[in-house]
């Protein structure tokens, strides 16, 4: 059974809200590593979790826009 443009949509609205919301909650916990009792980080380590955040927000973008592009990743070590 296929589904109609109606419920295709409630579903991606149903969807895209739960997980954007939860995109939100797990990027506020990144934040709080900024607590320097707690941790210890460089300004290098600042730009790899920025630029790893950018990266993928934009990839998300393209996927949504159908303009998707592979890219290499690049973890802290």
């Amino acid at each position: 059974m296929e589904r109609t443009e109606k419920e295709k949509r409630e579903k991606f609205v149903k969807f895209s809200n739960y997980r954007l919301q939860k995109a939100i909650e797990h990027i506020e916990l990144i934040g709080k590593l900024a607590n320097k009792r707690a941790y210890s980080y460089s300004e290098s380590d600042i730009n790899i979790i920025s630029d790893y955040l950018t990266k993928e927000v934009n990839k998300t973008i393209q996927k949504l826009t159908n303009q998707e592009r592979t890219e290499v990743k690049k973890w802290i070590k």
